[in-house]
């Protein structure tokens, strides 16, 4: 008996050890695998909440300018909007439909990357709308251009687009939702 004891001499432990070993291995990759999945669906809820507020904001916008009528809303046009009109913070004037012209009048600090510190700028491009803690909301008025299939006369036109904007920024994401419409204003 002594003398087959003596010729395993511990393969039984290295074997032991070896599977230990295998076991932490996949026990460990498991783990890993594991955290990945659940970062990735802690992001997609973070995407899903932030897309959710950056809509609804933007509908926000757009029902309070869908709200009035062509009277009321002549306060919302740029040339008339003052530091009394209740909207003075709702609408950004433009008379480009370049997309590079939109950006640069909501990137109010001029960093290039259009987030909440537009909101708190000098001069504010956005509004807070309450339905997040860091979600924001603005619309843009866009004169249909002379001359454009849908401007009928050749004098100014009277079809407006409005586009409102809506920006979440909960919870280390970002979503930004743009929402038009047409509008016909009696001047």
């Amino acid at each position: 008996m002594k003398y087959i004891l003596r010729d395993e001499q511990g393969t039984a432990i290295v074997a032991a050890l070896l599977i230990l070993l295998m076991l932490t291995f996949v026990a460990l990759t498991a783990t890993d695998t594991t955290v990945n999945e659940k970062t990735m669906i802690r992001n997609e809820a973070i995407f899903e909440q932030n897309f959710s507020l950056a809509e609804s904001a933007a509908l926000e916008g757009l029902q309070k300018l869908a709200s009035m009528d062509n009277d009321d809303i002549a306060d919302l046009l740029p040339s008339r909007i003052s530091s009394t009109s209740t909207n003075k913070d709702l609408l950004v004037g433009s008379d480009s439909e370049e997309m590079k012209d939109i950006f640069d009048l909501l990137d109010s600090t001029s960093d290039g990357i259009i987030d909440k510190d537009d909101y708190y700028a000098a001069s504010p491009s956005f509004e807070k709308s309450n339905i997040g803690a860091e979600t924001y909301r603005t619309a843009l008025l866009l004169p249909i251009a002379n001359g454009d299939s849908l401007s009928t006369t050749t004098a100014r036109s009277r079809l407006y687009r409005y586009d409102t904007i809506g920006l979440s920024e909960d919870g280390g994401g970002k979503s930004m939702i743009l929402i038009g419409y047409k509008r016909r204003i009696e001047h």
